[in-house]
């Protein structure tokens, strides 16, 4: 599965995790980044969706998930959207073929660590890209098999 360029053309489903889900509102029913159907990784869905052009599912486990939006993205690329949790689980899972980092600047000890223990798996990557912008720096990865 590849983490692709967050531009709706390169994505045909996406998933995320709730806290993703919970922080944007749910994107307000009407996610950014195209029209890619919208897979949560969730153990309690929530009792409202809002409403608006895009496809919620609401799926338990991030292999569930990711098969999910396999299925609906056919061909094409599936991408995650999310924070620290999400991604250790798809990197301890070795779900990924490339990893994108958006690093802006933070308080030090506040937040999720991304890669604090992934259970023994070795992740191992190479850089193929890096773009510096004010307030953030875009890092883009190849997962290395």
């Amino acid at each position: 599965m590849l983490l692709a360029p967050m531009s709706p053309a390169g994505m045909s489903a996406i998933f995320t995790g709730r806290r993703t889900y919970d922080l944007t509102g749910g994107w307000g029913g009407e996610q950014p980044l195209g029209d890619a159907p919208v897979f949560v990784v969730t153990h309690s869905p929530p009792a409202t969706v809002p409403a608006g052009r895009t496809s919620f599912t609401f799926v338990d486990g991030v292999r569930a998930a990711v098969e999910q939006a396999r299925h609906a993205a056919g061909d094409k690329d599936v991408s995650v959207i999310g924070g620290a949790s999400i991604a250790r689980q798809c990197m301890i899972a070795g779900l990924l073929d490339e990893i994108q980092i958006h690093l802006t600047p933070a308080i030090p000890g506040q937040g999720i660590r991304l890669i604090d223990d992934l259970d023994g798996n070795e992740i191992s990557a190479m850089q193929t890209r890096v773009l510096e912008a004010p307030g953030v720096t875009h890092l883009r990865y190849r997962v290395v098999r």
